[in-house]
């Protein structure tokens, strides 16, 4: 399988390789684990490497739009080729500077193959973006996202299949605390203390202007859909509940005191004014997951994976099932090494519940998929 960095060749694959019906399947899957409703198996999306699908240095899509696709591409060519429960969307990807930029943040990149660097802002600058009040929605990224966005949909509107199942999904927007954070530094911690009211101004801000500029943006984006009255949305390889997937990764470190405070309440207004939504953060936060659980109109959470830091596997399951259960909010994408896997209690959590894993193959791809239909 080799594509030789040609947009239309992967394309041409994928056009050739989508299944329609398996896709449906998929998407109906995904909806009923989310729903907590029995399935025969699992929903698993198995991630693997594949010979010859070489995609880019993160440098060189940067500024390329059509090599920034090309690599949105690759990474659910696995997906296609295994036939699992992998959902295919893409989107920009400028990383975690997106919604930091439209205030005038500048980035740098600091190794060819990883996503830029946010210089964070002084506290003449934030003082200046709290009496502009809401950006230029074209400032930094947002024009160049709707130029790439469009180029996106003019593509994808010649291959068939691939207009109907590669879904548009928002680009990482973070969330109000992440955002704050990239534009104060870890000044915030100390601001959290020292000037509490100055951080409640900015999150109000950045609050307003996400909810703004996610609606306006919405229009060319094709990730967002209703089951049964219930919103829900693509992104990456996964279904989310809701409308909006906001990340809060900075949060983890803060006191449950302080996520009351300073996160939880800015996270329910994009809720309510966008019809819901999921959250994910990197790591645990013991200290205030069950709050987090109980956040109004959240429809998941997802827990990005930090190998070998902390225990994740079926010892964090068995600890948050009581929220999960309590608040009837399913878990998605959650990642499974190998060793937590052969240990790991599918019968348990068989739904109300998503699953990520990686093989070194796709022989080992199709060896988990057997063992999780057992």
């Amino acid at each position: 399988m080799r594509f030789n960095r040609n947009i239309h060749a992967i394309l041409d694959w994928l056009e050739n390789n989508i299944d329609n019906d398996h896709m449906k399947r998929v998407k109906n899957r995904h909806i009923t684990a989310l729903k907590f409703e029995a399935l025969d198996k699992p929903v698993a999306q198995i991630g693997f490497p594949i010979e010859g699908l070489d995609p880019y240095a993160y440098i060189e899509t940067y500024g390329d739009m059509e090599k920034m696709l090309y690599n949105e591409l690759v990474a659910f060519v696995p997906s296609v080729a295994l036939k699992d429960d992998g959902i295919l969307s893409i989107r920009s990807n400028f990383g975690v500077g997106t919604m930091p930029s439209l205030f005038g943040t500048t980035d740098q990149i600091m190794d060819d193959d990883t996503k830029p660097w946010v210089n964070h802002m002084s506290e003449d600058e934030i003082k200046r973006i709290l009496d502009m009040g809401l950006p230029d929605f074209e400032n930094g990224y947002g024009k160049k996202m709707r130029n790439i966005y469009s180029y996106y949909r003019e593509v994808l509107s010649k291959y068939p299949k691939c207009e109907k199942h590669i879904h548009l999904c928002q680009p990482d927007m973070q969330g109000p605390f992440d955002i704050a954070h990239l534009l104060m530094g870890s000044n915030i911690y100390y601001a959290i203390y020292d000037d509490p009211e100055t951080v409640h101004k900015l999150l109000s801000l950045i609050t307003d202007t996400y909810v703004l500029f996610l609606n306006g943006f919405n229009p060319l984006l094709t990730d967002k859909f209703c089951s049964e009255e219930k919103n829900y949305c693509f992104q990456g390889q996964y279904i989310w509940g809701g409308n909006v997937v906001i990340r809060n990764d900075t949060a983890v470190n803060l006191s449950k005191e302080h996520y009351l405070e300073f996160a939880k309440p800015y996270d329910e207004r994009i809720l309510a004014d966008v019809g819901g939504g999921s959250v994910h953060f990197c790591g645990r936060a013991d200290q205030w997951i069950e709050a987090m659980f109980a956040t109004k109109n959240i429809g998941g959470i997802n827990f990005g994976y930090m190998d070998s830091k902390y225990t994740f596997g079926q010892p964090l399951m068995d600890f948050i099932k009581p929220c999960v259960d309590k608040n009837r909010v399913p878990v998605i994408a959650y990642y499974l090494s190998d060793a937590e896997s052969d240990s790991f209690d599918f019968c348990k959590y068989n739904t109300g519940i998503t699953f990520c894993f990686s093989a070194t193959n796709i022989d080992e791809a199709k060896r988990i998929q057997d063992d999780l239909s057992t």
